[in-house]
């Protein structure tokens, strides 16, 4: 399953909150997970709305602030 996570900021983003608790786990049980934060988002010229989002890599980490300094420094811009 793909799990988007929204975040307000992700400089603001801290390894302890629970999204961050929630992600992490969503991609230890096998999920494909995706922070996207509020200024990701945008409107179309088409009338539609879409996000850019950062996709975590599929590997284990050894805490959530490895996992967090990972996803937002090396992971994949979708």
């Amino acid at each position: 399953m793909r799990i988007g996570f929204v975040i307000n900021d992700y400089d603001r983003e801290e390894p302890y909150f629970t999204t961050t608790r929630l992600a992490l786990q969503a991609l230890q049980m096998g999920h494909d997970v995706y922070y996207i934060a509020v200024q990701d988002f945008s409107y179309t010229a088409s009338e539609q709305m879409g996000a850019h989002a950062k996709k975590a890599p599929a590997k284990k980490f050894r805490s959530p602030k490895i996992f967090m300094e990972t996803v937002f420094k090396e992971g994949r811009n979708l």
